[in-house]
């Protein structure tokens, strides 16, 4: 199993990418859970999976309590890049019927920019 790494870039200034490295399991979920908590209040934050293997429930219960803390605080969430494997698994526990999954950062940044011009 490759270990966890976790890459974080700032592709402008209102947005986080956190890339996900390796497999996202109990033994390192908390990493990411902190990495996710200290990008609240960016106004964009995406976890990219393309370098991400398997996703066990820890991680996935990183990604629902990310999202549900950024609502909060009015930061946009999403998730980007999962292979088919860790896609389906996000699909079933409904992920993807939020608008939160997107092939690649370029892809989430036109979507969110674009939701978020548009008037309620």
């Amino acid at each position: 199993m490759p270990p966890l790494e976790l890459v974080e870039t700032e592709p402008r200034p209102d947005c986080r990418v956190i890339q996900v490295e390796g497999e996202l399991d109990l033994n390192v979920a908390f990493q990411l859970a902190g990495r996710l908590e200290d990008a609240a209040g960016v106004a964009i934050v995406l976890v990219d999976l393309k370098g991400c293997a398997f996703v066990d429930s820890t991680g996935l219960a990183a990604f629902v309590h990310a999202r549900e803390a950024m609502e909060k605080s009015n930061t946009r969430f999403a998730i980007v890049g999962a292979n088919d494997r860790v896609y389906r698994v996000l699909e079933m526990t409904g992920m993807s019927g939020h608008g939160l999954l997107f092939e690649d950062v370029d892809a989430a940044l036109r979507e969110l920019d674009a939701s978020s011009a548009k008037p309620d």
